[in-house]
């Protein structure tokens, strides 16, 4: 496994150790060990929650649960890794490995997987391109008018189907 650099994003980190320079026997192992640890700590945390929630701490176990849930997207993006050849397809295991690492990608892998009659790639991208809207990156008036441009055409979309 390599040895991080200590200047180097926790991505790019990520990739290296994951893919450069194993076999693809090693690297399904290895993801398949990480998924187990991602849903793992879902359940620790949701068991957690459900302490706090019986405690009447429901601000904490709300935060809580949102951790458990990043969790379960980190599975979904790790599963995702497992999907494809880290000969053939290096620039979407970085782009994954970038996803691991951003909370707005691990909220948009986590809701798109609640709507289960998404049933073409192009209600994907709709669903994706909805979840995945950074609110301040325009400015608050032009993300506004995206978010609900956006999300319009996603609930048209998927009522159509």
């Amino acid at each position: 496994m390599a040895i991080p650099a200590e200047s180097e994003r926790p991505d790019v980190t990520m990739f290296r150790c994951l893919f450069e320079g194993r076999s693809e026997a090693t690297i399904l192992g290895d993801l398949a060990n990480r998924i187990v640890g991602c849903t793992r700590n879902a359940r620790r945390l949701l068991d957690d929650a459900a302490f706090l929630v019986q405690a009447e701490r429901y601000a904490t176990a709300t935060f809580v649960t949102t951790t458990a849930t990043e969790e379960i997207a980190k599975a979904y993006i790790l599963l995702d890794c497992v999907r494809l050849s880290s000969s053939r397809h290096t620039n979407v295991l970085k782009r994954l490995c970038r996803a691991f690492y951003d909370h707005i990608a691990k909220h948009a892998y986590y809701s798109i997987h609640r709507f289960p009659t998404l049933t073409s790639m192009e209600h994907f991208k709709l669903a994706w391109d909805a979840e995945t809207v950074r609110l301040w990156s325009g400015g608050p008036l032009k993300t506004a008018n995206q978010i609900c441009r956006t999300t319009l055409t996603f609930a048209e979309n998927y009522r159509s189907t």
